[in-house]
């Protein structure tokens, strides 16, 4: 065995050196590997530190460890010891071995530790285009950070990007969501209901609806209500019962939180033909129905709801005039008030769009005949309509 090689082994029975790229012992270790590599002594010497008591926790064995597998092409083995190398680079606050190290864990293929130790670049860079780099090159390796995305938000932010700056946060904090971490949201929300929620409504709302279905009703009742005036400006159509089930299903029977819930239920459904009339038979109104049953009658509902056009193979074109969740009530030509139950009704229906084109050419025929004399692109929407699709 090589007698520098020995030597080496000898100097390592004693404390761990410091660690450092600029430290006598890392260049000591690089000329090293070097010789044993080019004598051909890599695997020998491999077999010898193997037997090191040290071997898998001093810096310079696994240093040296590290960099003759990554030459016997044995990448993953080299990559499991300079990884801890490289932590122990951070610790000490070396960039510049961090950096020295970084390239073996991004080719020929990126692996995740290489987004550890972008991390930390960044967050150690000096100027914020280094740290917007690091990072922009952790989240081509791991593009769903939600971490990471927020640390680049708050830095663009800072430089006048404002509107990426926005788009990475709500990305962040909806990732957030999906994993279950509502707390990490918390502190956003007060900025998505006063700045994000006026401009991008939809996005905004889903993210408040998001959260205050995934915790208690002490702590989402607070934004709801601070969000309920800008969620009423907008419109409407902001939601739908998906994403307003859970949000019931943790709220009291008090009076304030039936009258929050039926404001948030009447926001979800304004684009139905008769939102009044859904709230109204939800009985979200009324303090002798509980939530539950509430909960379990609007998909009922909203299933055939009131006003919505249907069609029947025999019947034709016809309009639901009302659904309780159990019976429903239709009006056909010749067959007004006709009552069948909910399942039959299910069975027996189809709702059509109020847009497409069976509706049009039964209850608009002149309007839709304008709209083929003119070649209108709106017969092609129709036409989509119908077949469930959207343009």
């Amino acid at each position: 065995m090589d007698a520098d090689f020995r030597h080496y082994l000898r100097s390592a029975q004693g404390e761990e050196p410091a660690i450092g790229l600029g430290e006598a012992r890392w260049a000591e270790t690089e000329a090293l590997a070097r010789r044993l590599i080019d004598a051909t002594q890599a695997e020998p010497a491999l077999r010898a530190l193997k037997q090191e008591p040290q071997a898998k926790k001093r810096w310079d064995l696994l240093l040296l460890s590290g960099l003759l597998q990554g030459a016997l092409g044995e990448r993953a083995a080299s990559l499991e010891a300079l990884e801890i190398v490289g932590d122990k680079l951070a610790a000490a606050k070396d960039r510049e071995g961090v950096r020295a190290l970084l390239p073996r864990f991004l080719t020929p293929e990126p692996v995740s530790a290489a987004v550890r130790f972008l991390h930390h670049l960044a967050r150690t860079a000096p100027e914020d285009a280094e740290r917007i780099e690091n990072l922009r090159a952790a989240l081509d390796i791991r593009p769903n950070d939600p971490q990471l995305l927020m640390e680049l938000s708050q830095i663009l932010e800072r430089t006048g990007e404002a509107d990426e700056a926005r788009d990475l946060r709500l990305e962040a904090l909806e990732l957030w969501l999906k994993l279950d971490n509502a707390a990490a949201v918390g502190d956003e929300l007060l900025r998505v209901v006063e700045e994000d929620l006026p401009r991008e409504p939809a996005r905004a709302a889903a993210i408040l609806l998001h959260y205050a279905g995934a915790v208690p009703w002490e702590e989402s009742e607070p934004i709801l209500d601070l969000a309920l005036p800008e969620l009423e400006r907008s419109g409407g159509g902001i939601g739908s019962w998906r994403d307003l089930d859970a949000i019931f299903g943790r709220a009291p029977q008090s009076p304030a939180a039936r009258k929050l819930l039926a404001s948030l239920l009447r926001i979800s459904i304004a684009g139905e033909p008769d939102p009044d009339a859904i709230v109204s038979g939800s009985g979200i109104q009324d303090p002798a129905a509980s939530i539950a049953s509430v909960r379990a009658r609007l998909p009922k509902i909203l299933s055939l709801p009131p006003g919505a056009d249907v069609a029947h193979a025999t019947w034709g074109l016809g309009k639901v005039a009302s659904n309780d969740g159990d019976n429903v009530s239709l009006e056909f030509p010749g067959r007004a008030g006709h009552k069948m139950s909910l399942a039959m009704a299910s069975r027996s229906l189809d709702r059509l769009p109020p847009d497409g084109l069976r509706v049009l050419s039964t209850r608009e025929p002149e309007r839709l005949r304008g709209l083929l004399e003119a070649h209108d692109s709106q017969v092609v929407v129709s036409a989509l309509r119908d077949l469930g699709g959207t343009a």
